[in-house]
């Protein structure tokens, strides 16, 4: 519908559909209740009628025959329809509308919920059976996306593993995981850089490699104890697609991943009440993880 000024300054409405539409709705063959395809038809002629103030009446006919014919209503239902698009408004029951009633959701199978929606408002009047269509799109093409490798995804917490111990080191970053990853390569192989250097032993050499400490707790990991870390096996661990939340996010995990690296300033901002009840979380996810696993084996041969 769009709105239209005249030359005296009132307005009319016009029926408007854009070039690009298909004027596809729900079929006459889809898999849903009929009550529901007379509904949408209704409200659709009476949209057509009530807006379209600038057509005639075989215009308007026009209009709701042709949708109709597209997806694919009888000839004899269209004709009955159409002769009904005067606009007149189905009376409504004020007793029925007064009285309380009931909503009670069920799955759509034809010919099976109509037999039982009829058999309930015999012995149940106030309650109405509310049909719903199990085969919905969301259903049917779940993946209709590519998934986004994890080295290119924004706003993550994520987990690089050592790989000479049991430690670990959780970071954040709101940049592509990727870019992240490339700093603590270059970071790295400076460090090798200096190490390898003819007078690794030096004063200046050694105040470097001490000073490196600082950068990361990768990187103090990797100088105090001679390890290095698995890039390669980064894991990502959550994700957020609001930055200001990543703080908080990364502190609880930091908290409920054992043998971090991390340094202790790094979950200094979480309160000691939230860091119990991650614990308990955390012991609780344990013992059920352990339960499953000592699970005996039940099944019969």
């Amino acid at each position: 519908m769009v709105l239209v000024r005249q030359e005296d300054q009132t307005i009319r409405t016009e029926w408007y559909s854009k070039p690009m539409s298909s004027g596809r709705f729900l079929d006459y063959f889809s898999c849903h209740p009929l009550h529901m395809k007379m509904n949408m038809i209704t409200n659709f002629i009476r949209r057509v009628t009530e807006f379209s103030t600038n057509l005639s009446r075989s215009e308007i006919e026009s209009i709701i025959d042709q949708h109709l014919k597209i997806n694919h209503y009888p000839t004899s239902l269209r004709h009955r329809l159409v002769n009904r698009a005067n606009g007149r408004t189905l009376a409504v029951d004020e007793s029925t509308r007064a009285s309380s009633v009931e909503y009670r959701p069920m799955p759509f199978v034809n010919g099976l919920s109509q037999r039982i929606k009829k058999s309930l408002s015999v012995d149940f009047p106030n309650i109405t059976i509310a049909t719903r269509n199990e085969n919905t799109v969301n259903r049917l093409f779940t993946n209709t996306k590519d998934r986004i490798p994890n080295e290119m995804k924004t706003n993550v917490i994520y987990r690089i593993p050592c790989a000479d111990c049991q430690a670990s080191y959780v970071g954040l970053t709101t940049q592509h995981l990727k870019t992240r990853l490339s700093k603590h390569r270059s970071q790295r192989k400076q460090l090798d850089e200096l190490r390898s250097s003819p007078n690794c032993y030096s004063p200046t050499v050694q105040y470097e490699v001490q000073r490196m400490k600082e950068y990361t707790a990768v990187l103090k990991h990797t100088i105090e104890e001679q390890h290095s870390f698995e890039l390669g096996n980064t894991q990502v661990l959550d994700q957020h697609r609001r930055s200001a939340a990543l703080d908080v996010l990364e502190m609880c995990h930091i908290i409920n991943t054992d043998h971090t690296v991390n340094k202790r300033s790094d979950v200094d901002g979480i309160s000691s009440t939230y860091a119990g009840i991650l614990h308990t979380v955390k012991k609780m996810c344990r013992s059920r993880q352990s339960s499953q696993t000592h699970a005996p084996n039940l099944s019969f041969q």
